[in-house]
């Protein structure tokens, strides 16, 4: 069963992706994204090119992703507003910045001219925007030590799901 999830931006945009709910354990609720799978966007729909897992939790400030790219093999934190079950899936609201752990291991915080621009604009509130800084200040320190679910656990949870 596909379960959506809908990844909010401001201004109004909505991407959406087609997932499956590969279970739930004490980080969260996996969802699987094979090589394939659909994505919509105002400007554009496709196919994955590359195998991925997400991560969410609700109460959190981030969505993971964790993306089987052979060129680039990273997981990649989503600043946002906590995210929300509904109906067919999940909902949240992007905050523009993203934490990326590299396959080399080198990890930065990437979009913060995006997120600079939206603050500016007004499109992020002067609460999300302390909050999204605090949370990406943590997710650097989480993924530069590989904590758990963002070492190994992560990485297995995507193997399950391609086997």
């Amino acid at each position: 069963m596909t379960t959506r999830v809908y990844k909010h931006k401001r201004p109004p945009a909505v991407f959406t992706f087609a997932t499956t709910t590969r279970g739930r354990d004490r980080f969260g609720t996996w969802l699987s994204m094979p090589q394939g799978a659909r994505w919509e966007a105002p400007h554009a729909a496709g196919v994955m090119p590359n195998d991925a897992i997400l991560l969410l939790r609700p109460g959190q400030w981030w969505v993971g992703w964790w993306i089987d790219d052979p060129a680039d093999r990273r997981v990649v934190i989503d600043i946002c507003v906590p995210p929300i079950e509904q109906g067919d899936g999940w909902s949240y609201l992007d905050l523009e910045l993203d934490v990326v752990r590299h396959q080399d291991g080198t990890v930065e915080v990437e979009d913060r001219d995006e997120f600079q621009t939206a603050c500016a604009d007004g499109w992020i509130t002067p609460e999300e925007a302390v909050m999204a800084l605090d949370t990406s200040t943590h997710m650097e320190r989480v993924l530069a030590t590989a904590d758990e679910p963002f070492g190994e656990v992560g990485w297995r949870r995507l193997r399950e799901t391609t086997v």
